[in-house]
Order: structure tokens, then C-alpha cells, then sequence
């Protein structure tokens, strides 16, 4: 009679065993655990681990319709998992084990995989400064987890394109100048080529990208909103292939 008992105690005990969740399985397909929901995470195991660092790479400026690739890096190399989100615009996999929420629009793991980074991409579809989130996990989802540090693009407008094709590079003054808060700088390129306008102070700080990806040969022009900057001198520059150029610009509120 104990024998039997004992037996039925270990086959009840498997049993229960074979039905609960395989945990990787059940934290997998997350979403709503970024910093845009709310606080909560992965507090499914526990609080957020400071120590455990997870941090957003990419693009801080693109136009509105260009799409820039970003990277997630979790500071292990175990077996991770994310959850990545938008303020809006459109994110997409780049890492073959993400996969996008329909209803959410975020993106989430399908599955784990052992690797220390995570790659998507994100196309703003409207004017602004835009925030992406992540969240990331480890050691077979039971382990360690962190918010990554909110990460801000700045949505420019589309440069307008004139049909002309000039000979050659050149950088033009920005009109108004001085000016208060928007002024516009145009500028022209041969060919195709790779293009960044950025904005400096005259300590050297970059304060603003307006251009950063490929374009094509062209007469271009770009507005720049400086609201939330402090009057004074600043500089711009333009990179395009080969040529550089600089000019300043002079902000009066």
C-alpha cells in the first residue's frame, strides 16, 4: 500500500509537471512592457536590474518618411528576448526572431535567441521629436531584465527637390538669417551621394541633425526649428560625398 501511494504521489507530481508553462514559451510574444505603457516591465520576476544595462543605438535625426536602423544592446550574451516600442511612426524587424504586433504596432521576440543585440528599423511618419522604448531580458526569461534609456529621433520635414541638376556642390545662406524660430537652408549636389546638414554651437556641440541618408543629385532645401534653442550664433554643415561645406546663422528670439 505505500508503494502504491508513493507511486501515485510521483506520477501525480509529473503530471502537474507536464502542464504548467515552459516559462521561455510563456514570456515570449510580449509586448506593453516598455517604458510607453507604464513602470511594470517584466515584473512578472522581479524588479528592474539597474545593473543589467540595455540601451538603444541609431539615427538621432531622420526625415519624415526615411527609415533608419536601430540597435538594442543587452549587456550579456545569454539567451535574450525584447520588447520595443514607438511615441508613433512605424517600426519593423531587422533580427529574424522579432516579430510585430498588429494591434500594438510594437515589436517583440518569437523567440529567444543567444545574442547580445537586437536590430529594427523605424520610419516617422510625421513631424517632431519622437521617443522609442525597449525592454530587454535574459537567462531563459526567469533572469535579469532593464528598461533601456528612452531614445529621441527628431522627425524633420521631406527636402524639397528642384528639377534641376546642377554642375556642382554648393551650400547656400539659410534665409531669414537672422531669423526667429525657422529659417531655410538650400543647398546643391552633383550627384547622388551620401548627405548630413548638421547644426553646431560655436562650442563645437552638435544641437540638431537635419539630414542624414542617401539623396539624390539636386537642388535641396531644408527648414530648420530652432524653438527650442537660445538665441545666439550657430553654425551649419553639410557633408555630401566628398564635399564640405560650413555656414553660420544667427538666431534672435
Amino acid at each position: 500500500m505505500r508503494t502504491f501511494r508513493l507511486f501515485a504521489a510521483v506520477t501525480l507530481a509529473f503530471l502537474v509537471v507536464l502542464s504548467l508553462p515552459d516559462q521561455a514559451s510563456a514570456r515570449k510574444n510580449i509586448t506593453g512592457a516598455t517604458l510607453k505603457t507604464g513602470t511594470a516591465g517584466c515584473s512578472c520576476h522581479g524588479s528592474a536590474n539597474s545593473s543589467f544595462s540595455v540601451a538603444i543605438t541609431g539615427p538621432s535625426s531622420l526625415q519624415v518618411g526615411q527609415t533608419g536602423t536601430y540597435t538594442v544592446t543587452l549587456g550579456g550574451s545569454t539567451t535574450t528576448g525584447v520588447n520595443i516600442a514607438a511615441s508613433d511612426g512605424t517600426l519593423d524587424k531587422v533580427t529574424t526572431q522579432l516579430t510585430l504586433n498588429s494591434a500594438s504596432g510594437e515589436l517583440t521576440f518569437s523567440s529567444a535567441r543567444n545574442a547580445s543585440t537586437w536590430q529594427f528599423t523605424y520610419t516617422p511618419t510625421t513631424e517632431g521629436s519622437k521617443t522609442l522604448y525597449a525592454t530587454g531580458d535574459m537567462n531563459g526569461f526567469s533572469g535579469p531584465w532593464n528598461f533601456a534609456s528612452n531614445y529621441t529621433v527628431t522627425a524633420t520635414p521631406l527636402t524639397s527637390v528642384e528639377s534641376e541638376h546642377p554642375r556642382e556642390y554648393s551650400l547656400d545662406q539659410n534665409y531669414p538669417n537672422p531669423f526667429n524660430p525657422s529659417t531655410t537652408i538650400r543647398y546643391s549636389i552633383a550627384q547622388q551621394a551620401p548627405v548630413s546638414l548638421e547644426i553646431f554651437d560655436l562650442s563645437g556641440t552638435l544641437v540638431a541633425t537635419l539630414v542624414n541618408g542617401e539623396q539624390q543629385a539636386g537642388i535641396h532645401q531644408v527648414t530648420f526649428d530652432a524653438s527650442r534653442l537660445s538665441s545666439g550664433l550657430y553654425l551649419y554643415h553639410l557633408t555630401a560625398g566628398s564635399f564640405s561645406a560650413s555656414k553660420k546663422l544667427l538666431l534672435l528670439k
